[in-house]
């Protein structure tokens, strides 16, 4: 090895120390379950995207962070939501479309800063409802279509719709810069549904739909929209156009709603891909009807979420159903929601 200092090894050291701490920190460090490696590294894959993406001018425009809060059992969720963008320093409106809602609800948003606007349900076509499903399914299916009515939200110039099942890690203020729609693809093989053409391809809508029916060029990370964080432009017209659009879709036995806002804009090539820390997810088969808690999974791969996502989605169980600080990510969620608790009771 002539010629070949001790510095020149040092040097070599440090490049492979780098590389590794690159791409295999999470795999070894925290030493992942398989599911759980492969869901961080997708996730990884889109740091550098997320980091190219320009500082938001809040004088500029008026924002909006926006969630449905329909019946007193959602104000919990949605608090914690805003309580945790707030502490962000989120500089955007908090608002919540809202149903159904005591006058003690309503309160407890006004106290914590939150706009509430009253809104009704989107009714839908009478067969879209009567296809076979549960009745919870049926029921919440009903709710999440009014997640529409985020576009008559046009005193903003932009509005990020956000489930209130979700726990945000990190200021994300830089989405409000994102075309619309945008929101993150699916992560996880669970989550591909039957895809239906609307009307833009002149396929006559069907009454029914095959939910065995699944389109083998759907690709993880690519195909599909969760819409749990959904950056919109709000507009009448675009409102009626969705409208119009709904009236003659097919029939859907599973989430009708973020389906058919991938594809209406997906259709007309306004969808943006957002990268997968911003909707990041854990799904365990305990979350989609199995008899596995994967709780050792799901704690490895919180912990590499943490690291690295700025927005959990809690995809199964609900934080608020019951006070279990097992996880990372319930714990943080119960944190601030003790801080609500604190609020309520001082004023």
């Amino acid at each position: 090895m002539r010629g070949f200092s001790a510095t020149r090894l040092f040097d070599a050291f440090l490049l492979a120390a780098n590389a590794y701490l690159s791409f295999a920190v999470l795999r070894e460090s925290l030493a992942l379950s398989e599911r759980a490696r492969d869901s961080a590294l997708r996730i990884q894959t889109s740091l550098e995207y997320r980091q190219s993406l320009p500082i938001v001018n809040a004088d500029a425009q008026k924002y909006a962070y926006a969630s449905l809060c329909f019946g007193d059992v959602t104000v919990d969720g949605t608090l914690v939501l805003f309580m945790a963008l707030k502490a962000h320093n989120a500089q955007a409106d908090f608002v919540a479309l809202t149903h159904n809602l005591s006058r003690a609800a309503e309160t407890r948003l006004a106290r914590h800063g939150v706009r509430s606007i009253s809104v009704e349900p989107l009714q839908t076509k009478k067969h879209y409802m009567t296809a076979k499903k549960k009745p919870q399914t049926d029921f919440r299916d009903a709710i999440l279509w009014s997640k529409l009515r985020a576009w008559q939200l046009t005193d903003y110039s932009k509005v990020i719709m956000m489930d209130a099942d979700l726990l945000v890690l990190e200021n994300v203020d830089e989405l409000f810069q994102m075309p619309q729609v945008a929101a993150s693809a699916m992560v996880h093989p669970s989550e591909k549904i039957s895809f239906f053409k609307t009307s833009e391809y002149g396929m006559r809508p069907r009454n029914k739909i095959d939910r065995k029916s699944r389109d083998s060029s759907v690709l993880e990370g690519w195909s599909g929209l969760n819409s749990g964080v959904t950056v919109l432009k709000p507009s009448n017209e675009t409102f009626q156009n969705l409208l119009s659009e709904l009236s003659i879709i097919p029939n859907r036995p599973c989430c009708p709603s973020q389906e058919f806002i991938y594809n209406f804009f997906e259709e007309r090539k306004q969808y943006f891909r957002l990268p997968a820390v911003y909707n990041g997810r854990v799904i365990s088969s305990a979350a989609n009807g199995g008899d596995d808690e994967d709780t050792e999974d799901s704690n490895a791969s919180s912990l590499a979420l943490r690291q690295l996502t700025k927005i959990h989605h809690f995809v199964g169980a609900k934080p608020w159903k019951k006070r279990d600080v097992s996880s990372v990510m319930n714990r943080l969620w119960w944190e601030y929601m003790d801080k609500v608790t604190e609020i309520d009771k001082a004023k």
